[in-house]
């Protein structure tokens, strides 16, 4: 618990010094994006399933 805890930390900061907000928002537009294209592909899958079956 404390080392994770401690690590957490750690990682948090480093982040917070190597990229800044400006990083941490392009980080979270990435997987945002990410997990769109995710969510548009498994719909896509199941309607061309439902459309060829």
């Amino acid at each position: 618990m404390t080392f994770w805890k401690h690590h957490g930390k750690v990682v948090m900061s480093d982040e917070q010094a190597r990229e800044g907000p400006l990083g941490r928002k392009v980080l979270y537009v990435l997987v945002a994006s990410l997990l769109l294209v995710g969510l548009a592909w498994v719909i896509l899958e199941a309607w061309w399933a439902y459309r060829v079956v």
